[in-house]
């Protein structure tokens, strides 16, 4: 077997095999990291619609509650007992404007949509929202409990929904005492998480 120094014509070909051959793995590379982009792109995109419905459902539940607390706030301004007619039970609210309601009885078995103030006037934007309203009589020893008498304690529920779908209820217990003693009020906030929000922008 003869030995021979490698002559120019051979380095230049090795030269020319290892240029292709990193060409080639290079173009191997390339592909592997366009495939990884690619799934990192898909996996950002799955992302967005849940960011974007979480950012919906916030809007929602902050509006909803603003809306109970706006009805429950001019709930409060009127007496806990009808003044004209003392001692009565809770029955569904008079067929009058809410203006002219004079205690807080009245506004038992009310809903409207969509939301107004309390001269009838509908807030803008608002159409799909809805609102309705609880008056109950509680037991004083178990204010979670309808009391089927009259008792010094009622129970208002403002109850808030997107599209018949419940966003929000705000309860307040107010007692006899109501009126003449301010620190005899107790009020509970809640807002409900569970219910499946609607698709439609708020």
């Amino acid at each position: 077997m003869i030995l021979r120094s490698p002559s120019q014509s051979d380095w230049a070909r090795a030269r020319w095999i290892g240029v292709h051959r990193r060409r080639g793995f290079t173009l191997v590379e390339a592909i592997i990291a366009t495939l990884v982009v690619s799934v990192l792109t898909v996996a950002a995109l799955n992302t967005i619609p849940a960011a974007v419905e979480g950012r919906l459902r916030n809007e929602r539940m902050a509006r909803a509650m603003a809306l109970a607390q706006d009805l429950m706030g001019e709930i409060d301004t009127l007496p806990w007992d009808d003044p004209d007619s003392p001692g009565g039970p809770i029955s569904p609210g008079p067929a009058l404007q809410r203006n002219q309601y004079n205690d807080c009885d009245d506004y038992n078995a009310w809903t409207e949509s969509p939301p107004t103030d309390r001269d009838g006037t509908a807030y803008p934007g608002m159409d799909s929202w809805s609102r309705s309203v609880v008056v109950e009589f509680v037991r004083v020893d178990a204010p979670g409990t309808v009391s089927a008498s009259r008792t010094t304690l009622k129970r208002v529920t403002v109850s808030v929904a997107f599209r018949g779908v419940p966003l929000a209820r705000l309860v307040r217990l107010r007692s006899s005492a109501w009126d003449a003693d301010l620190p005899d009020r107790v009020a509970v906030e809640r807002v409900l998480t569970d219910e499946p929000l609607g698709a439609d922008a708020p």
